[in-house]
């Protein structure tokens, strides 16, 4: 089945206003090549880090973007997020503000309650961040998110952590680990639990194709790999698949299609809808060449 167009239009990333992560990291023409996870120097996993040091707000929860490479996409959504926390504090602030002003005698708090009086235009209904949103597509998932990028090459996530530290306040809701995702996925979730933070969100994104037979057996979704996921995944949280390689995306698919713990997000093989909000930079490169690229969404059970 053809694979839906990509949305028309998708906003570019917010980093291009600064010095992109991993922007000044230079990458020689072996590390440009796809990366053998099962390789000798992709054998080693990183210490865990602090997680109350790193997300100001662990009610919140994970977004892991697997395979992130420099990271431009997650520090874009959480930039953006980062801007609407602020402006969300803001009303806050204003709206305490003037209920401080009001409480001084009892004639104004009751001209505030008369039933014809108008609504503070400040008060706003923030969604619950811990319950995931219902939208007519059915895969918006959870409102907001602390996010982590995974890439495999470590040069690449500690250039992307360096620009997070020039760039958001301390604590914020990103970080980035440089580990084989296979290897990294138990123990990673393990440390993120005894911090009180949960899965909420998994985006694979252009995964390396790993076309010939002999060399399936490199590629991240595997059986384990799903099941994995699907041990510490809270329900209604999201995997987000693309690629613009058809055998790549069918294969991603098939194997969550086949796990009792997911079910297709829609209805159609592929869907033109887009639950992250932004394009990954490897669509729009495919839009500029007319290239199809496969989506599919998966729902945890």
């Amino acid at each position: 089945a053809p694979p839906a167009a990509a949305a028309a239009g998708a906003p570019a990333s917010s980093c291009e206003s600064v010095r992109l992560p991993g922007s000044n990291v230079r990458i020689s023409a072996t590390q440009k090549r796809m990366a053998n996870p099962l390789a000798k120097q992709h054998q080693q996993l990183p210490e865990m880090p602090d997680w109350a040091a790193i997300y100001r707000d662990r009610s919140l929860p994970v977004h892991m973007d697997i395979g992130c490479a420099r990271g431009k996409l997650i520090c874009s959504l959480a930039q953006r997020e980062a801007a609407l926390s602020t402006d969300v504090t803001s009303q806050e602030v204003g709206q305490a503000t003037l209920n401080d002003g009001t409480q001084g005698g009892k004639e104004e708090n009751a001209t505030a309650a008369t039933p014809n009086s108008t609504p503070n235009p400040t008060t706003t209904t923030t969604p619950n961040p811990s319950s995931p949103t219902n939208t007519e597509h059915g895969m918006e998932g959870f409102s907001r998110y602390n996010y982590l990028g995974i890439e495999i090459r470590p040069e690449l996530a500690a250039a992307a952590n360096a620009w997070r530290d020039a760039v958001l306040p301390a604590p914020g809701n990103l970080h980035f680990l440089g580990a084989n995702a296979t290897l990294l996925l138990q123990p990673l979730c393990a440390s993120l639990a005894a911090c009180g933070l949960r899965l909420g969100r998994v985006s694979i994104l252009f995964p390396d194709p790993w076309a010939k037979a002999r060399h399936r057996k490199r590629r991240l979704v595997q059986p384990a790999f799903v099941a994995g996921l699907a041990a510490h995944m809270v329900s209604g949280g999201l995997v987000v698949l693309m690629a613009d390689y058809e055998e790549v995306a069918a294969d991603m698919s098939s194997q969550f299609a086949a796990s009792p713990e997911y079910v297709r997000a829609h209805a159609a093989e592929w869907t033109s809808h887009n639950p992250l909000g932004l394009a990954p930079e490897r669509e729009l490169v495919a839009q500029t060449v007319w290239r199809p690229v496969y989506r599919a969404v998966y729902r945890r059970v």
